[in-house]
């Protein structure tokens, strides 16, 4: 399950006709607040293009779900860096591009390996995760991650540098947390942990 839940905005998207620039503009202005509202009205807003994506990419459910959070993390890091500016667009067009991205970079991990993975291009800013897997900065996130607590840090290396599936870590009990809805929940606040911290770091470009 998708740890974003569908919430009423504050400010109503019209039915059966385009949203206009203002209520554009108000929505990505809300998201640049990480205003949670928002937020989840977003992800209720992609949700059925992001299933699609996924399984046109031949991906499974649980591919679906983590995809979506992903999706949703990676727009707002980018609104937050500056990447992403307002230019009439609705939000959910950015956050269906990374959606595609995702499913691609999914469908190509599922395949036979024929080369190891540092040997392979990085993507492009689209990647959620650029921060924590980009080997120009893994010092920097090293140090971060040993300024949080150990279940943070625990969570997230699983996750970002051991590759581990969310059910792979539930299954296995690698974690304290018994569903992968827990898990990702602890993982949505660790995250939310390291960016503070790599703020209050001065880390501003990499967050």
């Amino acid at each position: 399950m998708t740890i974003f839940k569908t919430m009423t905005f504050r400010e109503k998207e019209p039915q059966g006709s385009p949203p206009s620039e203002d209520f554009k503009k108000a929505f990505f202005a809300r998201l640049e607040q990480a205003d949670i509202s928002t937020i989840r009205v977003l992800a209720a807003k992609v949700a059925p293009d992001v299933r699609r994506i996924a399984r046109e990419a031949g991906l499974n459910g649980q591919d679906s779900e983590e995809m979506l959070n992903d999706a949703i993390l990676a727009t707002l890091l980018a609104i937050r860096k500056g990447t992403f500016q307002f230019m009439g667009f609705h939000p959910a067009a950015y956050t269906l591009g990374v959606a595609k991205k995702l499913a691609a970079n999914r469908a190509r991990s599922k395949k036979p390996q024929t080369e190891l993975l540092e040997n392979v291009a990085a993507p492009s800013d689209f990647d959620p995760e650029i921060y924590l897997k980009n080997k120009e900065r893994a010092y920097i996130v090293k140090e971060l991650l040993s300024r949080l607590g150990e279940d943070c840090r625990e969570v997230l290396l699983l996750k970002y540098f051991e590759h581990k599936k969310d059910r792979e870590v539930v299954s296995e009990k690698l974690t304290p947390y018994a569903t992968v809805a827990s898990l990702k929940s602890k993982r949505e606040q660790c995250l939310k942990k390291l960016a503070k911290t790599a703020r209050e770091a001065g880390i501003k470009a990499a967050f």
